[in-house]
C-alpha cells in the first residue's frame, strides 16, 4: 500500500470540515507542503509550541482565502514554482 501524504491530508481536511458543519460552525483549513519547524520557542520559564516556515505562512494564507463556488483553491494559484 503506497502512502499518499496528500490525498491523506484532503480526506482529514474533508472530515474535520465535515464534523465541524454538523455543529453549525465554521473553519478554514490550508493544506501545503515543505518544511518548516515545529517544537518549542522561548526561554525555559516561559515557551510555547509553534509551526514555522514558508510553508505554514502559505497555509495561513489559504485560510484566510475566500472562494466563491469550491473551498479547494488550486496550488497552482498560489505556488512560487507553477
Amino acid at each position: 500500500m503506497a502512502n499518499d501524504n496528500a490525498a491523506a491530508a484532503l480526506e482529514a481536511a474533508k472530515a474535520i470540515i465535515d464534523g465541524v458543519e454538523r455543529l453549525d460552525l465554521s473553519a478554514s483549513i490550508g493544506i501545503t507542503t515543505g518544511k518548516a519547524y515545529c517544537g518549542l520557542v522561548g526561554s525555559v520559564s516561559r515557551h510555547e509550541y509553534a509551526v514555522m516556515g514558508p510553508s505554514t505562512n502559505l497555509s495561513a494564507r489559504l485560510m484566510g482565502k475566500k472562494y466563491q463556488i469550491s473551498p479547494i483553491i488550486p496550488l497552482t494559484e498560489f505556488s512560487p514554482y507553477r
